[in-house]
């Protein structure tokens, strides 16, 4: 897996987890099938990211939680959290703390880059 590729794909993805302006517009609309799908695209690219950061390519969604299971460095309970985030998106009216804890994973893969970095 080349180094510059993976910068390269761990800063793409990075900066477009962090762009939450689709996911913040659903939550305060209450518009369930538009967070379906910002936190569609939201996840893909918070996957594309922790596998770039196991200098792993992406294969695709299928055996995700496998390939999770036996990276290093990953946030903490990751697939559980994730699980939560999917659960919690399926009804308006848990759809901010559905927000709330992706935002919990984005920052905890960030602190992980950095502390990668430093």
């Amino acid at each position: 897996y080349p180094e510059p590729l993976a910068r390269a794909l761990l800063e793409r993805h990075l900066d477009a987890c962090l762009d939450l302006e689709d996911l913040e517009r659903a939550v305060q609309r209450g518009d369930l099938l538009f967070f379906h799908y910002a936190l569609d695209m939201a996840l893909d690219h918070f996957l594309q990211a922790v596998f770039a950061l196991n200098r792993e390519y992406f294969p695709s969604r299928k055996r995700t939680e496998e390939y999770l299971a036996r990276f290093e460095y990953k946030p903490i309970d990751c697939v559980v959290r994730l699980r939560e985030v999917l659960g919690l998106g399926g009804e308006t009216a848990t759809m901010g703390e559905s927000f709330r804890q992706w935002l919990g994973l984005v920052c905890d893969l960030l602190l992980m880059v950095e502390l990668e970095r430093a």
